[in-house]
């Protein structure tokens, strides 16, 4: 796997939701409950606004009165090339797009407050500042296997979270092509998979990195609020 930096500037990173076949399988019953009522039957996303980016080896500060926050160490497409509406006649379009190196692979952690709805939570949880570490290389996506790269969470030097892509509900080209119904990317954007909702809860003085297949993308440091 041969690393290379990440060079260009950032776009709109979007982040996917119940994604992993464990969000799912979370929600239980509640999935047929107010206010969901079913199961989705599309991709769930959100935005991480530029506002939230942080950088490697950047302290990422909670938000006042928070003590802990969920490191979710989530995979990345990052787009060199835009990426136009496609429809589903196209159905290998996705899978064309990631084997002709028209998006490059990293990892970013995606710090979150906890909480117990997916369904539109308030912003503050997803959006505080800081809450996105950006990584310090990324990989060519034809140099990985998408279909079973292992993903791992470190704290002050200790494994403490590692899931593999193989867990997604469908594949990283699936998922791709999926959202590619409804969203023309640009170059410079993101499309974030989905990561277990058991990702580990960190606090202040904590050292956070997220490793992929052994290598190292982020890492950043918890400080208490910014007064």
């Amino acid at each position: 796997m041969t690393l290379t930096p990440v060079d260009r500037p950032l776009v709109t990173v979007y982040g996917s939701l119940m994604h992993h076949r464990a969000e799912l399988e979370a929600l239980g019953d509640a999935v047929h409950q107010p206010p969901y009522l079913a199961p989705p039957q599309s991709s769930v996303l959100y935005i991480k606004p530029a506002n939230t980016f942080s950088r490697f080896d950047e302290n990422v500060p909670l938000p006042a009165g928070q003590m802990t926050c969920r490191a979710r160490a989530c995979l990345g497409l990052f787009f060199k090339k835009n990426r136009p509406i496609a429809g589903i006649e196209h159905t290998n379009a996705a899978i064309d797009f990631i084997a002709n190196d028209m998006c490059s692979i990293s990892l970013l952690c995606d710090f979150t407050m906890p909480h117990e709805s997916f369904h539109r939570p308030p912003v503050k949880f997803n959006a505080f500042d800081g809450s996105l570490s950006l990584p310090q290389h990324g990989v060519e996506a034809t140099s990985i296997d998408l279909k079973n790269s292992n993903i791992e969470t470190w704290v002050n030097g200790i494994a403490v979270h590692h899931f593999t892509s193989a867990d997604w509900i469908i594949s990283a080209a699936q998922h791709l092509q999926a959202v590619s119904e409804f969203i023309a990317f640009e170059a410079g954007d993101v499309l974030m998979m989905g990561c277990p909702p058991d990702a580990p809860l960190v606090r202040s003085g904590d050292v956070v990195e997220t490793r992929l297949n052994g290598h190292t993308f982020t890492r950043n440091a918890i400080i208490e609020a910014l007064i």
